[in-house]
């Protein structure tokens, strides 16, 4: 199976309007130089998307005058387009929701003429987004690196807070998977006098100071009573806490988020170590590691930290980072001009299913509850639908990741 565009679903009538709303430039300001890059942004996302039309193209957009006018503009996006109005998502007015919902859906983005108010329910009940022919040029957050340089010490940055930025929509998703080797695990500095490492920051400590307040940012308020939000988080091997503790103290925080921001939302929360299991030739069990880089990946979101996300100290009482480096907060498949963060985030996909298939022994490569080997976004981008039952993969002396059933590539050029 080939790796997958994102889906988005187009109604005929916002296409119509959206390709007459492409503005002319008469006079530079720098409203006007910012419509601009959003709608050409938003065409270029359109243009290299799963595009799914809630109309037949045939004798439906070859009345249209654009058609007829040979406008390429709206041409280009036909021949990029396929007709499913049987997989196109439908409002009801009686539930003030979509009529059904599943993977493909909840991994989507909605391209509509619904009204504002719809638009903001909807991306709020199933943490999607939604964009219609009235908001398209507020989106400028969804085509940019909304990144920070971070200077260690400064108290200034006041923790995590930078992360919702001023569009507040980091909390707009489904699904969230962290990925941080050292997030469960203290923080250590040799001491010269003691002539041993000592302990700068635990882990429970590393946990509340962070882990918290990224969450309180991410989590959504609420969700559709159907929808599940996942939480997955790959970490490195504990030398002073077991899976159990790291479990109960991350579903203890997300327990006390829910209880004091009244959150009306279900959490499924699992915990996976960063290694896939193997026996080598001489039958001595081994383990390789699959991630080195640190972010978190929503449906909607990719977020990339260069020191990873225990970067906070509160130790003194003030919040403080203790490391320059820096944060990238960026929209896959909205960039056009980081093609790569497309490839990225599906690798990053792929990754956790090899992590996912290989790692179902409880209380030593996993902990979590409700465990079923499955993640929405590796389901609906990879196909990996299915948990493989093996709890040791007996692979060679230098183990490959497991091979998936993937084939092809992405042609991003599109």
């Amino acid at each position: 199976m080939e790796l997958r565009k994102k889906t988005v679903f187009c109604e005929f009538e916002f296409l119509d309007k959206f390709i007459s709303q492409q503005p002319k430039i008469v006079e530079p300001t720098t409203d006007s130089i910012s419509q601009m890059e959003c709608w050409l942004s938003l065409y270029k996302f359109i243009g290299k998307a799963d595009l799914i039309f809630n109309k037949p193209i045939v004798g439906t957009f070859e009345e249209n005058q654009w058609f007829k006018e040979e406008n390429q503009w709206f041409k280009y996006l036909l021949k990029e387009g396929t007709t499913a109005p049987e997989r196109f998502p439908c409002y009801c007015e009686d539930t003030k929701g979509l009529k059904s919902i599943g993977d493909e859906i909840l991994n989507s983005v909605i391209l509509t003429t619904w009204s504002d108010d719809i638009c903001d329910e909807i991306s709020k009940k199933y943490g999607i987004i939604v964009i219609n022919t009235n908001n398209w040029h507020k989106k400028k957050h969804l085509y940019i690196d909304n990144g920070y340089a971070i200077r260690k010490g400064d108290t200034n940055v006041k923790g995590w807070n930078f992360l919702q930025g001023p569009q507040k929509k980091l909390n707009i998703c489904n699904s969230l998977i962290i990925i941080d080797g050292y997030l469960c695990d203290d923080n250590k500095k040799w001491d010269e006098k003691t002539g041993s490492d000592k302990i700068t920051m635990s882990w429970q400590n590393k946990l509340e100071w962070n882990l918290k307040p990224i969450l309180l940012q991410a989590l959504p308020r609420r969700l559709s009573e159907n929808i599940e939000f996942e939480i997955i988080v790959i970490t490195g091997q504990m030398d002073n806490a077991s899976y159990k503790e790291q479990c109960d103290k991350i579903q203890e925080i997300i327990n006390q988020l829910c209880s004091e921001k009244n959150l009306s939302i279900r959490i499924k929360i699992s915990i996976y170590l960063n290694v896939i299991n193997y026996i080598n030739k001489k039958g001595e069990e081994k383990h390789k590691s699959v991630f080195h880089d640190r972010c978190i990946i929503s449906n909607n979101l990719w977020i990339g930290s260069g020191y990873g996300f225990g970067l906070f100290d509160n130790s003194n009482g003030k919040m403080f980072p203790i490391q320059n480096t820096t944060v990238n907060s960026m929209y896959p498949f909205f960039q056009s001009h980081a093609q790569w963060l497309d490839v990225s985030y599906l690798q990053t996909l792929n990754n956790l299913a090899a992590i996912l298939s290989a790692n179902t022994e409880k209380g030593k490569n996993y902990w979590g509850n409700d465990y079923s080997g499955t993640c929405r976004m590796v389901s609906h981008y990879l196909g990996n639908d299915k948990k493989k039952e093996h709890k040791i993969l007996r692979l060679s002396e230098t183990p490959e990741l497991p091979k998936s059933n993937l084939k092809g590539k992405i042609d991003l050029d599109k």
